[in-house]
């Protein structure tokens, strides 16, 4: 299947998932495998080292705080490896890096942040849902204050962390 530029569909994904704003060539590809690859095996030991640490857990306080343990170190693991790891990877292979001319650089800024924004809410959003059935499972009416306002300091956090991270990644060029 071909999307509206003429790649296709497994490349465009591609291309939004790691926020390459260009086409894949040959040192894309190559640079891409290579982070996926030490990705892949990051979380691999971690997952292994985490197992280890949650059947200790487990036959030292039981079957649930083993669970949330295990859980809790492969969602580390995978923040951990594509959002620290894959993000300065890609940096610094100037994958996503965007360079635009001086006339396009407010248009592309107002962009970044219409991206952001919905990232940041789609993010949150399921940042709450976890924490909300972490906690108890409840109705929402019975989570208090403090995690509503430790939802609103997540949001906004990774809303800063996330804008200046994209917009350092364009470069204005003279024409």
């Amino acid at each position: 299947m071909k999307t509206r530029t003429n790649e296709s569909l497994r490349d465009h994904c591609v291309r939004i998932v790691f926020g390459i704003p260009g086409p894949l060539d040959e040192y894309a590809r190559q640079e891409l495998g290579r982070i996926s690859t030490n990705i892949l095996a990051f979380i691999a030991v971690v997952q292994l080292i985490g197992l280890g640490v949650a059947l200790w857990v487990s036959a030292r306080y039981g079957d649930a705080a083993a669970f949330n343990t295990l859980v809790s170190i492969i969602l580390l693991s995978l923040v951990g490896a594509l959002g620290f790891y894959g993000t300065r990877s890609l940096s610094r292979a100037q994958l996503t890096r965007r360079e635009v001319s001086a006339a396009d650089y407010a248009r592309v800024r107002r962009h970044q942040l219409h991206r952001t924004s919905w990232t940041t809410i789609i993010s949150t959003a399921g940042y709450g849902l976890l924490n909300w059935l972490w906690s108890s499972g409840e109705s929402l009416a019975h989570l208090t204050v403090t995690d509503w306002l430790q939802l609103i300091i997540f949001g906004f956090g990774f809303f800063i962390v996330m804008y200046v991270n994209n917009v350092l990644s364009i470069k204005r060029y003279t024409e």
